[in-house]
């Protein structure tokens, strides 16, 4: 009997282990590399960058392996479609947004380069213009677009774009106002001053290394003040302290006093082209005074109406002083005031008069200027005379739009007579209208103008002003107004 159990127990164990063989050999052994088959969805797993997902379970088997896509982080790029990247985030409140020369949708400046730039100007606007989640193939083609910048283009961002620029243009405004007045970008220091020569220190039309006058050309004028405004009045003598470029005609007329014994009132009108060239960043000529005079005597007087041709006044002049913060610019010069003109209307008195001068412009707050002229007319030989002379300008710049400001400004213009002339032995002297030549020593005076200033473009220009005197001797003046027209390069 107990033979007989244990044949039967040893038939079965061999029976068992031939069948767990067989099985074996039919299903092959299990691998973690691709499977043969993929039948099955595997369970819930973490996404890998790339690969397979397997089931999480102690023991796997060869039919819980299914051979998945690879895990995508978005819509499928072309081959030549570069990933975009996310723009740089930029200060919440007046950002900055750019319109690319390509007529793009407005984006963020990080993702355009600085030769695709056409403008940019400030806004209250969100920074990322850009949908986050945008398809590949709504991504607009573009080299900049990639994880990193392309070999030889630099990203910028709104703090790395230049002042100045032919293909850029900043507009900027306070947040605090309501108007949104300019502020004067800052400027970058000089870094091209090497060496000691004449020409070093004149200047190129472009300077090599300069960022503020490498985008300048010839001829053209310094646009790095432009928020600056040029006077009105005194117009032969004041002078604005940048280097510019421009053509300038200017009309005054004034009114003679009726206590005059010689005029018994009237008028003087002046009609003056002055023309200013740039030939570099800082050394400039100026022609202040190419044009025509005439005096109308009023009814009572024995004298009759005479006109002609004015004297002719021009010299260089250099801005030695740019500030690197954009709030200050400094010039002196030379006028050499040549008496060419018309006797009739004292434009001929004596040889010559130099007349060297110091002008300064500062920006003293927000959109709010000051510039002051001081200078000394000094004749060559007695016949003419000489004097002091000092000039200042305060204006507020309110911008209406992106282009069209209007400065309100008020001016003082003062005269002392340091000598008397020996041309003419008249009591009265012509200012900046006219040497007279006249013994006038120690004679002062002293006017106020009130006015504005109208810039439709930075080019196209115009002002008007209304003088009146306040102390010292009247001789000629008693009213005067002043228009001018500037096209500016």
């Amino acid at each position: 009997m107990l033979r007989c159990i244990l044949l039967t127990m040893g038939a079965w164990s061999i029976h068992t282990a031939i069948a767990a063989d067989a099985v074996a050999q039919n299903s092959g052994p299990v691998r973690l590399g691709i499977p043969t088959q993929a039948s099955m969805v595997a369970p819930q797993a973490s996404p890998t960058p790339h690969g397979y997902t397997v089931s999480p379970t102690p023991q796997v088997r060869a039919n819980t392996v299914q051979r998945t896509p690879l895990v995508s982080l978005g819509a499928p790029l072309p081959a030549s479609m570069p990933l975009a990247s996310s723009p740089s985030p930029t200060p919440r409140g007046r950002v900055v947004r750019a319109q690319s020369c390509a007529s793009l949708a407005p984006c963020s400046l990080t993702s355009l380069r600085a030769d695709e730039i056409a403008s940019a100007t400030f806004g209250d606007f969100s920074s990322a213009e850009e949908p986050a989640t945008a398809n590949a193939s709504e991504l607009p083609l573009r080299s900049t677009a990639v994880l990193g910048p392309p070999p030889g283009i630099n990203l910028v961002s709104a703090t790395s774009l230049p002042t100045q620029s032919s293909l850029v243009t900043l507009t900027s405004g306070w947040d605090e106002a309501p108007l949104g007045l300019r502020h004067q970008p800052e400027r970058m220091a000089r870094t091209d001053r090497q060496t000691h020569r004449l020409g070093d220190w004149l200047g190129e039309p472009t300077s090599p290394g300069n960022e503020m006058f490498n985008s300048r050309a010839k001829w053209q004028s310094d646009h790095s003040f432009d928020s600056f405004t040029s006077p009105v009045t005194n117009p032969f003598l004041f002078e604005d302290p940048r280097t510019l470029t421009e053509l300038r005609p200017i009309f005054t007329w004034q009114t003679i006093p009726d206590s005059n014994l010689l005029y018994a009132g009237g008028n003087i009108y002046t009609f003056t082209l002055q023309g200013r060239v740039a030939l570099t960043e800082r050394l400039s000529l100026t022609i202040n005074k190419l044009g025509w005079t005439g005096i109308y005597p009023g009814q009572n007087s024995v004298l009759a109406s005479t006109s002609g041709f004015s004297e002719i006044h021009l010299g260089p002049k250099y801005t030695f002083w740019h500030g690197n913060d954009g709030k200050s610019v400094m010039a002196a010069g030379l006028i050499f005031q040549m008496p060419v003109g018309s006797s009739n209307v004292f434009q001929d008195t004596g040889t010559l008069s130099l007349v060297p001068y110091y002008s300064v412009g500062v920006r003293v707050w927000r959109n709010m200027h000051l510039q002051n002229t001081l200078g000394y007319s000094l004749g060559t030989d007695n016949q003419r005379s000489d004097f002091f002379y000092n000039s200042f300008h305060l204006d507020y710049d309110f911008c209406i739009n992106e282009n069209f400001h209007i400065v309100p400004l008020v001016e003082l213009n003062w005269f002392r007579y340091t000598s008397n002339g020996g041309a003419r032995p008249l009591p009265f002297e012509g200012l900046d209208v006219a040497n007279i030549g006249a013994p006038v020593n120690g004679s002062n005076y002293l006017s106020i103008a009130v006015g504005s200033r109208f810039k439709l473009t930075e080019r196209w220009q115009f002002g008007i002003a209304t003088e009146f005197p306040l102390l010292g001797t009247r001789f000629l003046q008693n009213f005067r107004m002043t228009a001018d027209l500037i096209w500016r390069y």
